[in-house]
């Protein structure tokens, strides 16, 4: 299957001896009822909503998967009321006002978590909504289904309590998973009625945890039990048991293309830090097996944190018209600390009550000296053309770093370029929610011709490992504007577009 179609693959009939290429427009045989987008129905256009009806919206943040022994989940009563943790505690340090749904629980503008753990149902839960969570067993992959139906329980317990119109949901690691579950089997209708109005993402468990391949490696083995990792968990953390059962609508793990996902506003905050705190920093558990050299945060992979794509008629349009994919912001965070660091408060607050995103890209650059080798005899330079671009970048607001891409992270995208051409590259150097008060963001950016990055096969010296093309530090207006760097080497282009979203 994986020869035929590549991850992006969905099941395999073996009746059939074909891959099933769902997405392709064509309603095969093999796909059945197995793939919406081909064989539909498609759901019905979702209701409008709205996005700054601050007073009406509840936030919902939903914990990501921690170690819990039998007795404890035994003990636990699932779908109860909590604080939203350290998330929360960062949210709160840009948004003190926030009301705390646990002694406020009628509040319609609320931050309150979720438990989902347990075996002990809530006193406010139905006895039918308790037999449709029972028929799950959590020791198996189906505790998924079961997470998602206390959530979205809990949702729609909450929304009646309080008389809100909305939900915004805030999630770190499988907290992210389970949403995604949720929205795209429209529990409870909460997508298809439209209610669901932002949700940010943190180190969020969105296309599997490829850890979950890994574990017949002893050393990783070994490794993730020094972590205390709850693993029954990653049995539906599979890669294949997402693509499976929560991508449902096209299988594709990394794309937000289900019309239930339509219209909702979406940031995505990763990790690149793969050294795990909880162990002094002496593990790195995922590059124990990591011929890609890919960047992570030491539990998830960084390209798995977040959606690449959304189909074009699925996307947030903004107050111009634009459509906006989902974006998304670097740390150089593990999977643990990232969680509740200062920049998840910092961007969490702009992606969940703010008003605009703000895209900076490297559009255009001209290359006069691509720094490499001009013959064999050329010992003022290393490397063999053509150039490798990369761009290592800082941004900050309000005193607080919210964004960082650095070679060191593996998370720069790379570009080729050939002396003398001049093109539209069209690199991202940052992208995201900034609080509707903010008159500036501070950036510190350098333009590298690289010579050492395996990630993307480039060993033309482990010595001489990059060259400064031109740099940048400064603040920068969030005004519609075009910055213009200028060197020996190299002119460049960066466009600056603020985007109003309603």
């Amino acid at each position: 299957c994986d020869a035929a179609g590549g991850e992006d693959c969905g099941n395999c009939e073996a009746d059939c001896g074909a891959c099933v290429t769902c997405g392709d427009g064509v309603c095969d045989a093999c796909e059945g009822g197995g793939c919406p987008v081909d064989c539909g129905p498609a759901p019905p256009p979702l209701p409008p909503r709205r996005y700054d009806a601050f007073d009406q919206t509840i936030t919902v943040q939903v914990h990501g998967f921690s170690a819990v022994n039998d007795a404890e989940f035994d003990d636990t009563v699932y779908g109860a009321a909590r604080s939203a943790g350290g998330q929360g505690r960062a949210l709160r340090l840009f948004r003190p006002d926030l009301v705390d749904g646990e002694a406020h629980p009628e509040a319609p503008d609320q931050l309150i978590g979720v438990e989902y753990y347990g075996r002990q149902p809530p006193d406010w839960m139905t006895p039918d909504q308790i037999a449709a969570v029972d028929a799950f067993d959590p020791a198996t992959h189906e505790a998924l289904p079961r997470y998602a139906h206390i959530v979205a329980f809990f949702v729609r317990h909450r929304m009646a309590l309080s008389g809100a119109r909305y939900v915004n949901f805030v999630c770190h690691s499988m907290g992210c998973h389970v949403i995604r579950y949720l929205l795209e089997h429209d529990l409870e209708g909460l997508a298809s009625d439209g209610v669901v109005a932002r949700w940010y993402t943190v180190a969020g468990v969105l296309a599997g945890a490829r850890l979950a391949r890994l574990f017949d490696n002893p050393t990783i083995r070994d490794a993730a039990t020094l972590l205390a990792l709850n693993t029954s968990d990653f049995v539906h953390m599979h890669p294949d048991y997402v693509v499976d059962n929560a991508a449902v609508w096209d299988h594709r793990p990394r794309e937000a293309n289900s019309p239930l996902l339509a219209g909702i506003l979406m940031h995505h905050t990763v990790g690149t830090d793969p050294r795990v705190s909880e162990t002094a920093n002496i593990v790195r558990l995922l590059d124990l097996n990591n011929p890609g050299d890919e960047p992570n945060d030491g539990i998830m992979y960084t390209l798995d944190e977040f959606f690449h794509d959304q189909a074009a008629e699925g996307r947030f349009v903004a107050a111009d018209g634009r459509r906006l994919r989902p974006t998304r912001s670097h740390q150089h965070l593990d999977h643990f600390l990232i969680s509740d660091s200062e920049a998840t408060g910092a961007l969490g607050a702009a992606a969940l009550f703010g008003g605009r995103k703000v895209y900076l890209t490297l559009e255009r650059v001209e290359l006069l000296d691509d720094r490499e080798q001009d013959d064999a005899f050329d010992f003022s330079e290393e490397g063999q053309p053509p150039a490798e671009l990369a761009v290592e970048v800082e941004v900050a607001f309000d005193g607080v770093r919210v964004h960082q891409q650095h070679l060191e992270d593996r998370s720069p995208e790379l570009a080729r370029m050939a002396e003398g051409e001049d093109r539209v590259l069209d690199l991202r150097v940052f992208e995201g929610p900034v609080p509707d008060d903010l008159d500036a963001l501070d950036v510190h950016l350098e333009l590298l011709e690289v010579d050492a990055y395996p990630r993307f096969g480039v060993l033309e010296s482990l010595f001489d490992a990059h060259e400064r093309l031109v740099d940048f530090r400064g603040s920068v207006a969030l005004r519609d504007d075009t910055l213009m760097l200028e060197s020996q080497f190299v002119r460049a282009e960066i466009s600056v577009r603020v985007v109003p979203l309603y």
